[in-house]
């Protein structure tokens, strides 16, 4: 065993910065232990829920996991018929869509705390009301747990306090998820048992491999995968662009990139065939970030930028101070664009639109690949991107542009209960808040129409 892993494994704080929060975040590493009496009685549980449709609602960590698995078990083996329905935007076209009918709900937040699904829950509280079609996932006696429990909600998974919401795929958030679609308790246990068989020399190898090519220019990393398994990107590009995104440095990760051979990119491809393979890639490339921060000399742990975006968006909405001068018309998206770009710049599409647009947004990242190459495009929707790459786009390098995408129509009108604003209101303050934000940190952001 490596010296890192060595080090890892044991726990050893001192391979991290000396502000490191890291001695309450490391509980990820005892995940694949994790006995299957554990796992079959989450299974047991999610097996008492009835309806057919399920709705699983959360941001970054808290879903972006549970969607890898859940779309490793759609793809491969026999499959229980259940529809499930990830929900991690307040657009009001997607909440005013949501299934009520035949329709139990996850609501999944570490924290507690998080708008989106505190908002969300409320909507559908409204609408259904049920106690026994509500499930929770979250942190030992967070808000979102406790007024769960005051409601009546028996259904509660509690996750570790000592994992990350980026490192906690093996935890409830991804077990619940899973559990849903499995067809047997041996669904559920596949992750847990590959992740156990785990290649941590890989892991120390990757590492000190993508610390040395960073310390050479090359410090973006083109992640592969098939268009089948377009999760496994979006797992690993919050997990790197929250981890070492940060203190003016960092990696950047680019699923899909256009322009992979490009002189300043690291490349991994990942296809795993089962989700045993998929529970050990995730482990390893957990461990290759944590350590991989150790050499770069930051803290893998930490989120110290993410907060700012959240302020700024509650200050639009108490204050009513959204922006109000016109974007750029879209078809300018290109020249201005090229005119912001320096050498070793990437770019960044935030698309806030109907996730139900997600092709044209993608549309708009590959044309600016292919005008700007050989720059690093990438491309997230809001307000999901605010809770993976947004900690990157605020606290790592200054050599991001950010080509915010609004739409240009008006959103139907969705009322949160309890709240004297719309889901139309707080979307458009998210996109505010993000803006605002970006520019606060003197990052070069422009604004379009779409």
């Amino acid at each position: 065993m490596g010296e890192l892993v060595e080090r890892l494994m044991r726990r050893d704080l001192d391979l991290w910065i000396p502000s490191s929060v890291a001695n309450n975040r490391l509980g990820w590493l005892d995940l694949p232990s994790t006995t299957p009496e554990e796992l079959k009685s989450v299974f047991e549980m999610t097996n008492s829920v009835d309806q057919h449709n399920i709705i699983y609602v959360g941001m970054g960590g808290s879903s972006l996991g549970a969607m890898t698995l859940a779309q490793q078990k759609s793809s491969q083996g026999p499959q229980n018929g259940r529809n499930l329905i990830f929900v991690d935007s307040t657009h009001p076209n997607v909440i005013a869509s949501l299934p009520t009918t035949d329709t139990a709900v996850v609501l999944a937040s570490k924290s507690g705390t998080t708008t989106e699904v505190d908002t969300i829950f409320e909507f559908l509280w409204d609408r259904i009301g049920k106690p026994d079609r509500f499930v929770i996932v979250s942190d030992s006696n967070s808000p979102l747990q406790n007024k769960g429990k005051e409601r009546g909600i028996r259904r509660i998974v509690t996750t570790p306090k000592d994992v990350g919401g980026r490192y906690s795929v093996l935890t409830g958030f991804g077990t619940v998820a899973l559990s849903f679609l499995a067809t047997s308790i041996d669904d559920v246990i596949a992750p847990f048992s590959g992740a156990q068989k785990a290649d941590l020399e890989l892991a120390e190898s990757n590492a000190k491999d993508l610390f040395q090519e960073f310390g050479h220019g090359k410090n973006k990393l083109s992640i592969d995968a098939p268009p089948t398994q377009d999760k496994v990107p979006m797992w690993l590009e919050q997990l790197v662009a929250e981890s070492l995104g940060k203190s003016g440095t960092g990696f950047i990760p680019v699923p899909n990139d256009e322009n992979p051979e490009s002189s300043d990119r690291s490349r991994v491809n990942l296809a795993p065939n089962d989700l045993s393979e998929l529970g050990a890639k995730i482990f390893e490339w957990e461990a290759t970030t944590a350590m991989l921060g150790s050499l770069l000399g930051i803290d893998p742990f930490n989120e110290p930028d993410v907060a700012a975006a959240k302020a700024a968006t509650k200050s639009i909405l108490e204050s009513n101070d959204y922006i109000t001068s016109r974007p750029l018309d879209i078809s300018t998206i290109d020249k201005k664009i090229s005119e912001e770009v320096r050498d070793g710049d990437y770019v960044t599409v935030g698309a806030f639109i109907d996730p139900q647009r997600y092709l044209e947004g993608f549309a708009v990242k590959q044309e600016l690949a292919a005008s700007l190459a050989p720059h690093a495009v990438t491309y997230g929707l809001g307000p999901r991107f605010l809770h993976s790459t947004g900690q990157l786009h605020k606290g790592g390098p200054d050599i991001v542009v950010m080509a915010q995408l609004i739409e240009d129509i008006e959103h139907e009108v969705v009322p949160i209960p309890g709240q004297d604003y719309t889901f139309g209101d707080l979307f458009k303050a998210q996109a505010d808040g993000d803006l605002k934000t970006l520019h606060s940190r003197g990052r070069r952001a422009l604004r379009f129409a779409i």
